[in-house]
């Protein structure tokens, strides 16, 4: 009930608005190996990046779905980003 609400309620709003799902999906490297098709090098690569948030667990690192989606929504330009400048 109080999410129809909700969501009723969002067509009065002028801009877009973005709803975030209840539940919490984290991706490991084969996640991501998977969803992507990039090899393991580049996805450890991703995961070592410093602006990609992330959580560890132990030794094995996740990130949140709606991070990996945010950071791969911006542009990482080789010459402007010198963490990719090697890869």
């Amino acid at each position: 009930m109080l999410l129809s609400r909700f969501i009723n309620s969002m067509e009065y709003y002028d801009r877009p608005v973005y709803v975030l799902s209840p539940e919490v999906i984290m991706y490991d490297v084969q996640d991501i190996m998977r969803l992507t098709g990039y090899s393991k090098k580049t996805v450890l690569k991703l995961f070592n990046d410093p602006e990609l948030p992330k959580l560890y667990i132990g030794k094995k690192a996740l990130v949140e779905a709606h991070a990996l989606i945010a950071y791969c929504a911006t542009t990482h330009d080789k010459t402007e980003d010198p963490f990719w400048n090697d890869l």
